[in-house]
């Protein structure tokens, strides 16, 4: 039915979406840097940016990423901070 097809094709877009951010992410940590909400994710407090980064990536390919890496993702407010931080105009 057409449920069946929305999800496919919903899981379709997240796994092309997934692969291109992890192909042109760099783990260079800019967008970590970046991002305002860090100070809410006590985690957070004290991680290397390009760390927490390659956690994230971890997440998003169904791994469990670290403790800084899922603070972050939980405190994610939508900022936009780091897609304007991104040298390599990934949007996270």
């Amino acid at each position: 039915g057409e449920r069946v097809v929305e999800r496919e094709s919903w899981s379709a877009l997240r796994a092309t979406e997934r692969a291109r951010m992890t192909e042109a992410c760099t783990r260079c940590g800019a967008c970590f840097t970046a991002c305002p909400m860090t100070s809410y994710a006590p985690a957070t407090e004290g991680a290397e940016p390009a760390a927490t980064v390659a956690g994230v990536l971890d997440i998003l390919a169904g791994g469990a990423g670290d403790a800084a890496a899922r603070g972050w993702v939980i405190a994610c407010g939508r900022t936009g901070s780091c897609n304007a931080a991104c040298p390599h105009g990934v949007n996270p």
